[in-house]
């Protein structure tokens, strides 16, 4: 039975919409637009010219269910329904890309949400794929948990599946690149469906009044984006304006801060944001581990030093807030992408955003993205008469949602009404096209945590890297060999 879930407020579809953006076209200059009601017929009725897929046009399953579980909770159940009478822009388009899907292929869309915790979501969904229950057609789940299923052969392989082009736009294929060891293997499928990589990308936020006050300059805040353009903005700089631009007493303990970070999840964001790189793919589909190296210790010395050496820095130990940086105690933040909507929508002072700095002036600008992205999987309990109209939904929501949903979401809610001048939505334009993530990141809870080395380190200033490297490598080693023959086979 079709279910839609009713009286989901627009507000937090688009909080949750903002987690979730990936590989899309080209894009056109930046303008803000309208995100009233008035312009919703603007992004909410595509034609079938603009369509990218070529899916044939008479394909009619019969009205058949396609039944959609996903993590419960607004912020991952309201990138697959909404209501229809939402105030949202970007509500309204996911209601239409559904419906749009539901009439071209002539199916019910029936989308089940789960437990609110992304660990027993997954755990349940599992259970239910190892007992061979047939319950579920498409899995939306967390990358960090979802790839663990894949190493149970819990998801079928759709490299060749009928109707799937991973050529086509909509398709981030060289994310699912690395998921897959570039063994060609497509499990786990990330694309404008799952839209978390933009939401869920790293940058850096910052307080214009206060970086002004503190530059003594009024126009500070546009040379700092000027410096981002001209490729200048580096790690050393970074450093060195939050040491400047804080404003603290002679404890060092009251006032403005130049930064607040922590010392969890966000470590694992800035080290790949920063440029440096974990592992390498080889073009035969092996992976060699490669974070050991001159460049990464001497980039552990200096996230060191900002972090508990630098008098303008902040730190603290759970997973990041937002409230000193809304509430003008910081000038500096490093968040992801989403919180521009789900934190900073009512924020007094005008904000910029900027990508991460780079640790090498040489290096191009890198923005890692969250290891709880949302991947879309096709249990193998699936009956094989059932797997065509599966496989065109997924070909068809994916589509739809680059000519709906990603042009609401993207260019009315981010770049236009919640960033607060136009060279902020340059800087997510250049945040976008630096998504990235690396494969022992995204493997990293099968292999010691060796993708999350930098979580110990920075929770540890005593910690020495190259002795956890060693202990967590050589745990890892064997594992990783049953990974590269698991893609390889």
């Amino acid at each position: 039975m079709k279910r839609l879930l009713q009286g989901i407020c627009g507000c937090m579809a688009v909080c949750l919409l903002l987690g979730s953006l990936a590989a899309c076209s080209e894009k056109e200059p930046v303008q803000t637009v309208d995100t009233s009601e008035s312009n919703g017929s603007n992004t909410n009725s595509p034609t079938e010219d603009t369509r990218p897929d070529d899916l044939p046009d008479d394909l009619d399953f019969n009205d058949e269910t396609i039944t959609i579980a996903c993590r419960g909770g607004l912020r991952w159940e309201a990138e697959l329904i909404a209501a229809e009478d939402s105030q949202s822009t970007v509500d309204r388009s996911v209601y239409s890309r559904n419906q749009a899907v539901e009439q071209r292929l002539h199916v019910l869309l029936d989308v089940i949400p789960g437990d609110t915790s992304q660990d027993i979501f997954m755990q349940n969904v599992s259970i239910q794929i190892r007992s061979g229950i047939d319950e579920y057609d498409i899995i939306a789940g967390a990358q960090f948990l979802a790839v663990q299923g894949v190493l149970e052969s819990l998801y079928l392989d759709l490299s060749g599946a009928e109707y799937l082009d991973f050529e086509k736009p909509y398709w981030n294929d060289s994310y699912m690149d690395t998921l897959s060891m570039k063994s060609g293997k497509r499990y786990c499928l990330a694309g404008d469906l799952a839209l978390s990589m933009i939401g869920w990308t790293t940058c850096v936020y910052f307080n214009k009044p206060l970086y002004n006050n503190a530059r003594g300059d009024g126009g500070a805040a546009d040379a700092l984006y000027q410096t981002v353009l001209d490729g200048d903005w580096t790690f050393e700089l970074f450093a060195e304006l939050v040491k400047s631009c804080a404003t603290l007493d002679e404890s060092g303990e009251n006032g403005i801060y130049g930064l607040y970070v922590d010392t969890n999840s966000t470590t694992d964001r800035i080290t790949l944001s920063a440029g440096m790189r974990f592992s390498e793919v080889t073009g035969t589909g092996e992976v060699r581990v490669t974070m050991y190296n001159d460049t990464m210790l001497a980039f552990v010395d200096a996230i060191k030093d900002l972090y508990f050496e630098n008098e303008g820095t902040n730190v603290y130990a759970a997973d990041i807030q937002y409230e000193p940086f809304i509430g003008g105690e910081s000038v500096f933040v490093v968040g992801t992408l989403n919180a521009a909507v789900y934190y900073f929508s009512s924020m007094e002072d005008d904000y910029g955003i900027i990508p991460f700095p780079k640790f090498e002036k040489e290096m191009e600008y890198s923005a890692s993205v969250q290891d709880n992205v949302a991947l879309y999987m096709v249990p193998r309990t699936v009956a094989e008469d059932r797997r065509e109209a599966v496989y065109a939904t997924l070909e068809c929501m994916a589509s739809e949602s680059s000519t709906t949903v990603l042009p609401a979401f993207y260019e009315s809610a981010l770049k236009g009404r919640y960033t607060k001048d136009p060279i902020s939505a340059q800087m997510v334009d250049i945040i976008h096209d630096a998504a990235c993530t690396d494969f022992v990141y995204v493997y990293s809870y099968s292999l010691s945590k060796l993708g999350t080395i930098m979580r110990a380190i920075m929770s540890d200033p005593a910690s020495n890297f190259t002795s956890l490297y060693r202990e967590r490598y050589e745990s890892a080693s064997e594992m990783l060999r049953q990974i590269s023959a698991f893609y390889l086979k």
